[in-house]
């Protein structure tokens, strides 16, 4: 199965019911995922909370600056 990503500018009314037609295609059809940024962006950052919390308790060792700049 593909992925296929598609942002929308909500702003538009075409684009405004195109995003409730997907949405509510979403609700009936298995391979539909609707996500929202906003939401996801408010998980990454309750992530970066978390594992900054438990850094700071020692239940997670922390990585050194160079190895984290290899990752990307």
């Amino acid at each position: 199965m593909a992925t296929v990503t598609i942002k929308i500018d909500t702003k538009n009314k075409k684009a405004k019911y195109l995003v409730d037609l997907i949405t509510e295609l979403s609700k009936t059809e298995k391979g539909i995922t609707v996500i929202d940024e906003k939401s996801e962006f408010m998980k990454s950052i309750d992530q970066s909370f978390n594992e900054l919390e438990q850094l700071k308790k020692g239940k997670l060792k922390p990585k050194p600056a160079r190895e984290l700049l290899g990752e990307l």
